[in-house]
This record gives structure tokens, sequence and C-alpha cells, in this order.
């Protein structure tokens, strides 16, 4: 029989796909506040050109970004960034569309961990309606993508910055900074 213990808290991120007439610090403002954490590292901006599903509501060209957050987080509780980042998404909408769509995630020394709102086979009921995925695993030093992994989660330059984070994540746990 195993020994319940706590979990290790988690690096909370979240994934911002937005129309390229928005600044990166206007990003940032909108995030810190509501999600009560400075932001600690981002990547580089890239092109979402992996996919057209956001195009009819969002426009084009739209940009990809990702930041992570100084605090780590408790893994049960994560899910409630995927509420809070839905009510950020509705403060930037006109005409019942969005600006920007806010993704958080959980990155962990073994696995990325996306939230959702849609069900799907692949996909673990949370709480509130809020669904999690299995989207990168950490195996032998790299991340590997799975059948469901969005296209761009796959791309070497997203990944290189989640290798980053990892390490940065790890040393926050070396360090025993895990209260942030």
């Amino acid at each position: 029989m195993g020994t319940q213990s706590p979990f290790t808290k988690v690096q909370l991120f979240t994934g911002m796909i937005y129309d390229a007439s928005m600044s990166t610090s206007d990003l940032f403002n909108i995030v810190e506040a509501p999600f009560k954490a400075s932001i600690d590292s981002f990547s580089d901006t890239f092109d979402f050109n992996h996919s057209s599903y956001y195009t009819a509501e969002m426009g084009f060209p739209l940009k990809r970004l990702f930041v992570s957050f100084d605090r780590l987080v408790s893994p049960e509780s994560a899910y409630q960034y995927k509420e809070i980042s839905n009510r950020i998404e509705s403060q930037f909408m006109t005409h019942n569309k969005r600006h920007v769509n806010i993704d958080p995630g959980i990155l962990s020394l073994h696995n990325i961990l996306l939230f959702s709102t849609k069900n799907f086979s692949h996909r673990i009921a949370c709480g509130q309606g809020i669904y999690t995925e299995l989207t990168l695993l950490y195996q032998k030093g790299c991340f590997k993508s799975l059948d469901w992994t969005y296209p761009d989660f796959k791309h070497s330059k997203i990944q290189h910055y989640f290798l980053s984070l990892r390490k940065r994540y790890h040393t926050k746990l070396q360090s025993g900074d895990t209260s942030s």
C-alpha cells in the first residue's frame, strides 16, 4: 500500500494567442493581476500559423507567446486559472469576438498539462466544467508529443522555451522555493 503525501507544487504558465495589434506589455498587464502573480519569464513571439481555428473570430495575422509566473501552484487546484483566463478573455471582446486566447497550463518535472473547457476523449474532468490534458511528456532530456498534442507545441523553438522553463522550475524545487 502506498502512502499519501502532498503534491509537489508545479510551475504555472499560460500560452496566449492574440491579434497582432496587441502589445506584449498589454498582454503581460492583463494576466498578472488576475493570476495574482508576476511574470518571471516569457518566450519569443511566434507567428500562429499552425491552424486557422481562431482566424474567423480573431482575424489574421495572429501571434503566439508563452509566459511563466513567479509562484508555484498546487496541481489539484491549478484548473482554476482556466476560469480566470475565461473571465479575462471576456473582458477583451468586441462584438462577441476575442482579441486574445489565454490557455493556462502547468509544468512539472515529468510533463506539461493544459486546461480546457472542451471535453474530448483524452481529457479528464477537473472541476467547474474545466478539463485537463497531458500535452507533452518529458523523457530522456526532451519533451515528447502525443497524438493529440497541438502542432505548435511540437515546434522545436517552443519546446526549447519549455526546456528552459523546466530547468528554472527544477532550480526552484532544489532551492526549496516552492512557496512562491
